[in-house]
């Protein structure tokens, strides 16, 4: 082969590889009902002064909108920790929740 397709065939392994590796790498940010969206961290516990487990926040977001969560986000709102939490609820409407991350205590929903 001569250098020129050597060339080619390294430039589209190249092009091939980064777009598999992009899709592995952010597959976790789907966000399609049905799927649960697990960013850093999975566990609340890892982050450093967040007290309450996930599935504790879970368990109350449950109790405000009765459903199925299909969203779960660990953000910083406001200098305090935020469990996101998307609920599908039994009307078919996707509602999110926040709560604080330390004591579980509703801060907002949203339809």
């Amino acid at each position: 082969m001569t250098r020129k397709t050597w060339l080619i065939l390294s430039v589209a392994l190249n092009v091939v590889l980064l777009g598999v590796l992009g899709y592995v790498a952010f597959e976790h940010l789907d966000n399609r009902y049905g799927e649960i969206e697990h960013r850093w961290p999975f566990r609340a516990e890892a982050r450093p002064g967040t007290r309450l487990p996930l599935e504790e926040a879970r368990r109350i977001a449950l109790s405000y909108v009765p459903g199925e969560i299909v969203t779960v986000e660990l953000d910083r709102d406001d200098g305090i920790d935020v469990f996101e939490i998307g609920v599908l609820a039994q009307n078919g409407r996707v509602r999110e929740l926040k709560l604080d991350a330390k004591d579980g205590r509703l801060l907002e929903i949203e339809d």
